[in-house]
C-alpha cells in the first residue's frame, strides 16, 4: 500500500488526468490537420545526425538537394536539430516554398523548393481511432481504479501501464513548435520504458501480490532498473535528437547500443509478466483467483505473441519494432495488442480482480460483460476499412478499388460470422448459456401454478432459474414453526444449515419493504454490512453467499424467501431479471400456499379415509355384538333389526337363550350418537348377558346390577334406555322391567294392544335407581313388538314425526305376516313417510309372535 491521505491522493491524481488529458486534446488536434480540407506540406527530407540531410523526397530531388548534405540554414534560421525543421513544418502548406541554405560537395548554395502535399489520411484515421478507444478503455479505466483506490499500488501500476499504452498506438509523428512540446517529451518519450517497467511489476502483483523469494525479487528490481534507465536515455536521445545538437553529438557513440538493448529489455519484461502470471496461476488455490488469471493470461498470449515475434526480429536487426514490415501486418501487431487493455478491464471490472466498489457494477462492468466481443468486432472492421480505403486512394485502377472495398466487406460479413461463434462459445465456456431470461421466467411463472408437489415445485424453479441466469447456488427458506429453514437447495457442496428467526433483521426486512434485496459483502455501504455489521444473520447470509433475497409472500405474511448467489459471470442482476424474478416469487408463493393447503387436504382426506375405516371396523364390530343367529324357541317366532343414523349408533337390541327353554329379550338406546354411543352400547350389551348368565330369578335385582356396572363404566351424564324380557314358552308368561324405554306394543290376536309401560328409569342415570318386574301373559295369536325412538321420531320434510299412533297402526297392518317380514315392511312405512328426508337416529325393533 501507498502511504498518504486518500484525499491529497486524489488531488495529485486529479492533476495529473489534467495533464493527460491537455496532452491528448492537443496531439489529437494536431492529427485532425492532417485530413481534409487541410492541405499540410509533406516533409522534403529527413535529417539523419542534424544538420546532415538524410533520406530526400521528389520536392528535395527537384530542388538538386540530396543525401549528406549539410544543413546551414532554413528559412533563416541557423539549423541546431531536428525541432529546427519541425518548427518550420508545422504551420507549412503545401505549395509553399521554403529556402534552405545548404553546403553540398558542389559547394555552400541557396535553394527554393516548393513542398509537396503531404498524404497521410490513412494513417492520421487509424491513429485517431486507436486515441480515442485508449481515452476510453486505458486513459478512463485507469485514472478510475486510481481514484477509487488511491492507496492501492496495484492501481497505480495499472494507471502507469494503461496511461502509456495509447503512445503505442500514434502512428504519426507531429511536431511541437510551443511549449506544449515539453509536456509531449515527458509523456510521450517515456511511455516505452514505463510500459516495460509496468509490465514486469503487473506479473508481480497482480491481481493479488504472491511472496517471492529474495533472489528472485532482487532479479526483478534490478531488470526493472535497467528498463527504466534504459528508457530514460532513449528519451533524453531523442530530445537532443530534436532540441539540443551539443547533447546529440556528445550521446552520439551510444546511439547503437541504446535501440538493440531497449528492445531486449522490452521483451524480458513481457516474457517475465507471462513467468509471473503462470507462477501466481499454479501457486493459487482460489478458483475465483485461477478464473482471473486464466482470462489475463489467455488475452495477454492472443495480444503479445505477434508483437514478441516483431521484437525478436527488431532486437537481432537492431531496428524499431515494426521496420521493415507491411503496413497492414504492422498494423495487425500493434491492433492486437488493443486486446490487452480490453482483458486487463474485463479482469478488473468485471472480475473485481482491484475490489472496486458499487460505481462500477452497473455501468461500464455491463457493458464489457454484454458487449466486449462487439466492441472488438467492431474495432477490427473499422480497421479493415479505415485500411482499405487508404490503400485505394492511392489507386488510379477503378476496378482494383472496387476489389479492395468488396474485400473489406466481404472480411466483415466472415468477422460476423466467426464473432457469433466466438460469442457462443465465451458464454458457454466463461459467460453463461445464452438466454432470453424473459421468457424462460415467463414460462416458469406460468409453469410453477400447476405444481402442486413442494419438493417438485421448488425443485423446479431452481432449475429454471440457475438456468436462465446462470445461478450457480439458490437456496429456499421457508417457515417452520418459530424459524425460516433451508426446504431446498442447489449447487451447495453440504446442506445449508443457516436459520432465520422472524424477528431477525434479515426476515424483518423482507416483511417490510416486500421486494428483492440486493446485498454486497465488499460493499461498505451495502444494507448487509450497514445494518447487519455484527449481527449473526451476516454470517448465515454468508454461508449461503447471497447477493439477491427473494421474499415469497402470500396473503401479507413470509412464507419464506429464496437466497441466490452471484452469477457465475459476475454480472450483476438487472432491474428486468429482479422484475421477472419478483413475479415468479409471487407465482411461487401462490404455488407454495396451493401446495400447502392440498398437502392438508390429502392428510385431511387421508384422516377421513382412516376414520372410515376406523368407523367400518367399528360397524363391523358393533354389527358382531348383535345376535348373530336367532336361538329356537318352541312355539315362537321373532326376529331383530337394527339400522342406524350413522356407521355405528347407540341402539342395541338382542336376545339368548336360557336354560329351561327360556328366552331373553333386550333392546336399548344408548344417549349420544356415533362412536361414544357404540362404545356404551357395548358396555351394556356385555353387562346385559353377563347378568343374564348368572340366571337370577329377580329381573329388578338383574337390572339394578346392569345399572352400576353401566354407570360405572360410563361418563356422567350419560345413560341408557333398557327394556329387559324372559319368555317362558311353557307358561307363555313374560316377565320384564323397563328401565325408561319406549313402551313395547303387545297386539292380542283379536287386534286389541296393551303398552308395556316403564318400570324404572334408565340405566346409568343414578345408582340409587329402583327398578319393578313386571309381568305380561301371552296368548297364541299374541305379536309383541319392541321399538327405539328412531320410529317415533323419524321426520319428514315438513319435520313432522312418524310417531307412536303410526308405529302402531303399521304393526296392526303387519301383525299376520311372520316376523322376518314385519321388520322391512314396517322400515318401509318409515321410508314413505320421510320420503328421503335426512335421519339423526338409529332405527331398532324386535318383532316376536306367539304361534
Amino acid at each position: 500500500m501507498i502511504r498518504g491521505k486518500p484525499l491529497v491522493v486524489r488531488v495529485v491524481i486529479g492533476f495529473l488526468l489534467l495533464l493527460v488529458v491537455t496532452e491528448f486534446t492537443i496531439y489529437v488536434s494536431r492529427v485532425h490537420a492532417e485530413l481534409p480540407p487541410n492541405r499540410p506540406a509533406a516533409y522534403p527530407f529527413d535529417l539523419a545526425e542534424p544538420p546532415l540531410v538524410g533520406d530526400v523526397r521528389a520536392s528535395a530531388e527537384r530542388a538538386g538537394i540530396r543525401s549528406g548534405d549539410r544543413l546551414l540554414r532554413l528559412n533563416g534560421q541557423p539549423v541546431t536539430g531536428h525541432d529546427t525543421l519541425d518548427r518550420a513544418m508545422a504551420s507549412a502548406k503545401a505549395g509553399d516554398t521554403m529556402v534552405l541554405e545548404v553546403d553540398s560537395p558542389a559547394g555552400p548554395r541557396t535553394v527554393a523548393l516548393t513542398l509537396d502535399l503531404r498524404n497521410r489520411q490513412g494513417d492520421a484515421r487509424l491513429t485517431l481511432f486507436f486515441q480515442y478507444f485508449c481515452l476510453v478503455l486505458c486513459i478512463g479505466l485507469g485514472f478510475l481504479v486510481a481514484f477509487l483506490r488511491p492507496l492501492d499500488l496495484r492501481a497505480w501500476i495499472l494507471l502507469a501501464l494503461l496511461n502509456a499504452f495509447p503512445h503505442l498506438f500514434r502512428f504519426i509523428f507531429i511536431p511541437y513548435t510551443d511549449g506544449w512540446r515539453f509536456l509531449n517529451y515527458a509523456l510521450h518519450l517515456t511511455a516505452p520504458a514505463t510500459w516495460s517497467m509496468c509490465m514486469l511489476l503487473l506479473g508481480m502483483h497482480f491481481p493479488e501480490t504472491y511472496p517471492w523469494p529474495q533472489w528472485l525479487k532482487r532479479i526483478m528490481y534490478t531488470l526493472a532498473t535497467m528498463v527504466g534507465v534504459l528508457g530514460i536515455l532513449t528519451a533524453i536521445l531523442q530530445y537532443a535528437i530534436r532540441e539540443n545538437r551539443a547533447l546529440f553529438q556528445a550521446m552520439l557513440p551510444f546511439v547503437g547500443f541504446l535501440q538493440g538493448p531497449a528492445n531486449l529489455m522490452a521483451f524480458l519484461s513481457v516474457s517475465w509478466y507471462f513467468a509471473s502470471i503462470w507462477r501466481h496461476w499454479r501457486m493459487t488455490k482460489s478458483p475465483d483467483t485461477k478464473r482471473k488469471l486464466t482470462l489475463l493470461i489467455s488475452g495477454s498470449t492472443i495480444a503479445f505473441t505477434p508483437a514478441c515475434l516483431a521484437m525478436i526480429r527488431a532486437i537481432v536487426l537492431k531496428r524499431s519494432l515494426t521496420y521493415g514490415l507491411p503496413p497492414l501486418l504492422a498494423v495487425a501487431i500493434i491492433g492486437a495488442m488493443a486486446l490487452f487493455p480490453i482483458t486487463l478491464a474485463y479482469v478488473v471490472i468485471v472480475h473485481r480482480a482491484l475490489d472496486l466498489r458499487m460505481v462500477l457494477r452497473t455501468g461500464l462492468q455491463y457493458a464489457l460483460a454484454q458487449r466486449g466481443v462487439r466492441v472488438l468486432q467492431a474495432l477490427v472492421t473499422m480497421g479493415a476499412f479505415l485500411y482499405a480505403f487508404s490503400v485505394a486512394e492511392h489507386r488510379t485502377n477503378t476496378p482494383q478499388k472496387l476489389i479492395l472495398v468488396s474485400g473489406a466487406f466481404l472480411f466483415a460479413a466472415m468477422l460476423q460470422i466467426l464473432a457469433q461463434r466466438w460469442m457462443a462459445w465465451v458464454d458457454r465456456r466463461f459467460f453463461r448459456q445464452a438466454y432470453d431470461s424473459e421468457q424462460l421466467l415467463g414460462e416458469l411463472s406460468d409453469e410453477v401454478r400447476t405444481i402442486l408437489d413442494r419438493d417438485r415445485l421448488l425443485e423446479t424453479v431452481c432449475r429454471r432459474i440457475s438456468e436462465s441466469l446462470h445461478v450457480p447456488r439458490i437456496a429456499f427458506l421457508l417457515r417452520d414453526g418459530n424459524s425460516y429453514v433451508p426446504a431446498f437447495a442447489l449447487g451447495y457442496g453440504e446442506e445449508p444449515t443457516a436459520t432465520f428467526a422472524p424477528d431477525d433483521p434479515v426476515a424483518s426486512r423482507l416483511r417490510l419493504v416486500k421486494a428483492p434485496q440486493t446485498l454486497y459483502f465488499d460493499d461498505p455501504q451495502s444494507w448487509v454490512n450497514r445494518d447487519l455489521e455484527s449481527h449473526p444473520d451476516r454470517d448465515r447470509l454468508a454461508t449461503l453467499d447471497a447477493q439477491v433475497l427473494l421474499p415469497l409472500e402470500w396473503r401479507d405474511e413470509l412464507a419464506g424467501f429464496v437466497a441466490l448467489s452471484p452469477k457465475l459471470s459476475d454480472e450483476p442482476y438487472s432491474r428486468t431479471d429482479l422484475s421477472l424474478l419478483r413475479s415468479v416469487a409471487a407465482q411461487t408463493g401462490l404455488a407454495l400456499e396451493n401446495s400447502r393447503l392440498t398437502t392438508e387436504v390429502a392428510a385431511e382426506a387421508a384422516q377421513r379415509e382412516r376414520l372410515n375405516r376406523e368407523l367400518e371396523i367399528a360397524r363391523e364390530v358393533q354389527h358382531r355384538l348383535f345376535p348373530q343367529k336367532r336361538p329356537e324357541i318352541e312355539g315362537l317366532e321373532y326376529a331383530g333389526v337394527c339400522r342406524p343414523a350413522l356407521s355405528v349408533g347407540g341402539d342395541y337390541y338382542d336376545y339368548m337363550a336360557l336354560p329351561e327353554g327360556r328366552l331373553c329379550l333386550a333392546i336399548g338406546d344408548v344417549s349420544g350418537k356415533g362412536i361414544p354411543a357404540a362404545i356404551l352400547m357395548a358396555v351394556l350389551q356385555t353387562s346385559v348377558r353377563g347378568q343374564a348368565m348368572v340366571q337370577n330369578p329377580d329381573l329388578s335385582a338383574l337390572i339394578a346390577n346392569v345399572n352400576l356396572l353401566v354407570d360405572e363404566s360410563s361418563a356422567k351424564g350419560h345413560f341408557a334406555t333398557l327394556f329387559y324380557a324372559q319368555f317362558n314358552p311353557k307358561t307363555k308368561l313374560l316377565r320384564y322391567v323397563n328401565a325408561g324405554h319406549n313402551p313395547p306394543f303387545l297386539i292380542r290376536a283379536d287386534g286389541s294392544h296393551e303398552l308395556l309401560k316403564s318400570t324404572g328409569v334408565a340405566v346409568g342415570w343414578t345408582k340409587r335407581a329402583v327398578f319393578r318386574e313386571a309381568q305380561a301373559q301371552l296368548h297364541s295369536g299374541d305379536a309383541l313388538f319392541l321399538y327405539t325412538d328412531g320410529f317415533t321420531e323419524a321426520m319428514d320434510h315438513q319435520r313432522e314425526e312418524f310417531g307412536e299412533e303410526r308405529v302402531l297402526a303399521t304393526a296392526l297392518q303387519c301383525r299376520a305376516l311372520h316376523p322376518e317380514a314385519i321388520l322391512p315392511a314396517m322400515l318401509r312405512a318409515v321410508d314413505r313417510f320421510t320420503a328421503g328426508a335426512p335421519q339423526n337416529d338409529d332405527m331398532t325393533m324386535i318383532a316376536l309372535k306367539v304361534q
